[in-house]
């Protein structure tokens, strides 16, 4: 609802009309994100309304977001993301979320709630069942379907990454084929695999027989030439991951994964140049899997993961799967999804006891984190024993493959201060965060970045309010520059816990100095 405006305040109108037109919005784009329409819009932006708070905040959140993502180099597939099987549902029909409630009010009768879709897509509200049944008539979906599933996984649009093909060479090629630059413009920040899809990867992923295509004749002597320089060029590409962040990076990493792609189609190599570049294939999905989800596109995540998983499986390459399932399980912590973790994560420790040391400690402090969010202390502990004790046999060693170099003695330091954060051990994980920070190379901008977060987070558990304040105010131009998601996450979520001491001058500067970047 809306109140007649007093001149003076007609302001705040104007100031969203500039601020959507330096973005390049429509009218209509805008008030479809917000829940109004574009007449509704067009009324407060000329001064003849003035906005609930409710509507001002969801506006000028939206102009935040679309300033935020239009600095977001290189891949602006993230520019859009769906946040909800409901907005996929209605982006693929092209309809605004006026016209689904129309859709609905038609069906049921009832008066026509834009504000309604709003709250299902972004506040996490319910639609009662008489609208489910009337939505689930509008899509063609079977309204049984609504008692074996609940809201929003009976939606379409969830159709999610596929476990059941089997694990043959040719099978991963397709996959391959079917997911370069399809997953790349996967807008879902939700994710499509179930537990039940999770249980059967872990289980047929490490016993599945390999099963090579069909034979064909090599080139020439210069495949080992090709596959050699597209090796090269990998830790090129894990490097710009590692500086700039996921944002910068997944599209260099899909064009790569394209070309790789395009030579295994053609079937000419064999032997062991064909299972090095499924390797180089399973290697750059992962980094584009980790890329993805660096900028919270979780369903591209999984799919590139899975499909990398394939090549792995197609190259013979245990270790280089279960770090595939290593980073899968992380993805699944954050969803809130544990238990799934660490079926995953258990599976992958399992199938590599014979792997070199390095890789087994990398994924016991994987295993480790997942106890530690199950609140399960004494086996978090255990395994991170078992995983210094292994990098110790690791250290003066080179049997490791190139992928898990980055995990040394810091990023041991810096995981076990996260499960210790995660503990609620502060003084612990404040004492082996500065270590970590401290040893970490520089190369590594982004996940020094997260540790000095949670370095503010440790200190704020403390009560040292004003060193927090300090490390956030350090730390934000780092989150600023780099086009990482998840970091940004983390600096808004700290900053949350700052909310009970907002009359403190080291707070109030702090809020000066990043009001911005975390809306």
């Amino acid at each position: 609802m809306t109140r007649s405006v007093p001149a003076y305040e007609s302001t705040v109108g104007r100031q969203i009309r500039q601020k959507r037109r330096a973005l390049g919005l429509r009218q209509s784009e805008l008030a479809s994100a917000i829940g109004i329409s574009a007449p509704r819009l067009s009324e407060i932006e000329t001064g003849k309304v003035l906005p609930e708070l409710v509507l001002l905040r969801r506006a000028r959140a939206e102009l935040a977001e679309r300033e935020r993502m239009k600095d977001i180099p290189v891949d602006t597939s993230a520019r859009r993301a769906l946040s909800h099987p409901l907005a996929v549902v209605r982006t693929e029909r092209g309809w605004s979320q006026e016209e689904l409630a129309r859709r609905i009010a038609a069906r049921i009768g009832g008066p026509r709630e834009r504000g309604k879709v709003w709250r299902w897509e972004n506040r996490g509200v319910v639609p009662d069942e008489t609208t489910q049944r009337a939505l689930a008539v509008e899509l063609g979906v079977p309204v049984d379907r609504l008692f074996s599933q609940p809201w929003p996984t009976w939606l379409p649009g969830r159709e999610g990454v596929d476990v059941d093909t089997p694990w043959t060479t040719p099978a991963a090629v397709a996959a391959l084929d079917s997911t370069v630059g399809e997953a790349l413009v996967d807008r879902r920040t939700f994710l499509t695999l179930g537990a039940e899809s999770a249980a059967v990867l872990a289980a047929n992923w490490p016993g599945a027989e390999h099963v090579p295509g069909a034979a064909a004749a090599t080139r020439d002597g210069t495949a080992e030439d090709l596959v050699a320089s597209l090796e090269l060029r990998l830790p090129t590409l894990r490097s710009l991951d590692d500086l700039h962040g996921g944002g910068a990076a997944r599209s260099v990493i899909d064009a790569e994964l394209r070309t790789v792609t395009e030579v295994l189609k053609q079937g000419v190599l064999r032997g062991s140049a064909e299972r090095r570049l499924f390797q180089v294939a399973g290697e750059l999905a992962r980094i584009a899997g980790w890329a993805s989800f660096d900028i919270g596109m979780k369903a591209s995540a999984e799919r590139y993961f899975v499909t990398g998983l394939r090549a792995a499986h197609a190259a013979e390459d245990r270790a280089l799967g279960a770090n595939i399932i290593k980073c899968t399980a992380l993805l699944m912590i954050e969803s809130e999804r544990a238990h799934d973790a660490l079926v995953l994560a258990d599976a992958a420790r399992q199938a590599t006891r014979s792997a070199p040391s390095r890789v087994q400690a990398m994924l016991a402090v994987r295993q480790a984190r997942i106890h530690a969010v199950l609140h399960d202390g004494p086996q978090c502990d255990a395994l991170l024993g078992q995983a210094e004790d292994l990098l110790g046999q690791a250290l003066g060693r080179d049997d490791h493959p190139a992928y898990v170099n980055y995990f040394g003695p810091a990023e041991l330091t810096a995981q076990t201060a996260a499960c210790h954060l995660v503990l609620g051990r502060h003084d612990a994980s404040t004492r082996l965060l500065e270590s970590a920070v401290r040893d970490q190379p520089r190369s590594r901008a982004r996940d020094l970045t997260t540790y000095r977060l949670w370095q503010a987070e440790s200190a704020l558990a403390l009560g040292e309010v004003e060193h927090a304040c300090a490390l956030l105010g350090e730390t934000a131009p780092a989150v600023a520059a780099e086009s990482s998601t998840r970091n940004r996450a983390r600096l808004a979520s700290v900053r949350t816990l700052l909310r009970p001491y907002e009359d403190l001058p080291a707070v109030r500067d702090l809020d000066e100095r990043t009001r911005d970047l975390i809306a």
